[in-house]
């Protein structure tokens, strides 16, 4: 009875064993991995945008040191386990390459997984994340208000406020002409610009700066405006020395730089319209004027000395 026992412990024993052994061994070991990817629109060059996607075990045993990795980003994540049927979220902020900046551009992610029967597995997936193009260009503009003959200073500033480089500033005055061209604008530049414009004439102006820049992608214009008065102020002309000669009429005035007149009368103060004598050209300097009408005066004449 003693013998019997012992013979029983050893069959139990070797049943034991089988059973580790043959549930360890490779030949039974089916690991697996998948993994999907998308880009969440809208996709911008330069600013970060978020790729997500989902891991699973496909397989029959356990995967362990789980590493996710993405070929802009580099490392996502690494799970640590991931059990037979489990599935994992993943999510990576990655900056769309400049050069992507006209077009697409491929998200490729990657997985490399451990199984517990030491056979390692990989995948890949990979999506194409459609870019957005921004075109945005915004513009000021500032001008000095000045004396009749000195220089209004037109100037103020231009934005890229869109994700595209853009080249060949253009800023022109619809009134003054071009002011000038710079060269490159990237996404959140400022560029400044300014030109001195001479006031050859009184009073309010209005007019607007156009800035012209061109995308690098494909050259697309992309325009802005702004306004802004230009004011330049005038000394009256004052009469002096009027006298009549030989029933003619001659009279003087002192002349602006730069600043040009007409001088004009007509017969009464009602309200026939004022006729033009003659006009006075700018000078360079202060200067002078002696006007004559020829006319001989038959009754009164009334004059007077305008500044457009």
């Amino acid at each position: 009875m003693p013998f019997g026992r012992r013979q029983l412990n050893l069959v139990v024993l070797v049943v034991a064993a089988t059973h580790v052994f043959t549930f360890r061994g490779k030949a039974d070991c089916q690991p697996c991995v998948s993994v999907s990817t998308f880009c969440v629109p809208p996709v911008q060059v330069g600013r970060s945008n978020l790729v997500t996607g989902l891991v699973t075990n496909c397989g029959d045993v356990v995967l362990t040191n789980v590493i996710l990795s993405h070929n802009l980003a580099g490392h996502i994540a690494t799970i640590l386990t991931l059990p037979v049927g489990a599935s994992s979220n993943y999510s990576k902020s990655v900056l769309a390459p400049f050069n992507a900046v006209c077009s697409d551009f491929s998200s490729v992610v990657t997985v490399r997984a451990n199984s517990v029967c030491g056979v390692i597995v990989t995948n890949t997936a990979t999506t194409t994340c459609p870019v957005v193009v921004v075109h945005c260009l915004q513009a000021t503009k500032n001008c000095t208000q000045v004396a009749l003959g000195q220089q209004h200073i037109i100037s103020g500033f231009a934005t890229n406020c869109g994700n595209v480089t853009l080249t060949n500033i253009n800023f022109t005055d619809n009134y003054w002409g071009g002011i000038t061209i710079l060269g490159i604008l990237p996404p959140n530049g400022v560029l400044a610009y300014s030109k001195a414009f001479l006031a050859t004439n009184c009073g309010v102006i209005t007019s607007f700066v156009t800035a012209t820049g061109l995308s690098i992608c494909s050259g697309v214009p992309v325009v802005a405006f702004a306004t802004n008065d230009c004011v330049a102020t005038c000394i009256p002309a004052v009469i002096t020395n009027a006298i009549v000669t030989n029933s003619a009429f001659r009279m003087s005035f002192e002349a602006e730089a730069s600043q040009t007149y007409t001088v004009q009368f007509k017969e009464s103060l009602g309200s026939q319209p004022w006729a033009t004598l003659t006009n006075i050209p700018g000078q360079p300097n202060k200067t002078n004027v002696i006007v004559q009408d020829p006319v001989v005066l038959a009754t009164n004449r009334f004059y007077r000395v305008r500044s457009p």
